[in-house]
């Protein structure tokens, strides 16, 4: 909190006044960063020509943020002293981001059901689990952010039928 304070100018009381404590930070840091991953896989979709372009395009997008984003970075590593306290809100306390991602992904989907066969997965249900697997992949990757897409939307267009 005394680095965080020094960086923006202000005393530790002011930065604890603001967030209430680390934890409070901490959750203030994951919205906004989620908004800015959201924000990279909506216009990955408004450059998609169909569903499952769509969905390999939002995936790489994100992946390819998460090997640059220096909060997640801290968050997934196993070093002392670094952001280890962050790790539960992406896995045991990521419900929020999980719904905000689901929500985005679900809608899109939605709005390409006349593109997908009659016999695609209910576009939540088919949300849920290609938000969970790319938080699966940005948490521990797998391969190149392009390896790692290509693979979400083989499961995609599994779900799809496309």
């Amino acid at each position: 909190m005394v680095a965080v304070g020094e960086r923006a100018g202000v005393s530790r009381q002011s930065v604890y006044n603001e967030f209430g404590s680390r934890s409070g930070l901490a959750e203030v840091l994951i919205q906004r960063e989620t908004g800015i991953f959201l924000a990279a896989v909506a216009q990955a979709f408004t450059e998609a020509s169909n569903s499952v372009v769509g969905v390999v395009a939002a995936t790489q997008a994100v992946l390819e943020l998460g090997e640059e984003n220096v909060l997640l970075k801290a968050a997934v590593s196993f070093e002392p002293d670094t952001g280890s306290e962050l790790l539960p809100l992406l896995t045991s306390q990521s419900q929020p981001i999980i719904d905000a991602a689901t929500v985005l992904v679900a809608g899109w989907l939605g709005s390409q059901a006349e593109r997908l066969s009659s016999a695609a997965a209910d576009p939540n249900f088919t949300a849920g689990i290609i938000v969970r697997l790319v938080l699966s992949f940005l948490i521990r990757p797998d391969g190149t952010p392009a390896e790692m897409a290509d693979a979400v939307g083989t499961v995609a267009a599994g779900m799809l039928r496309q």
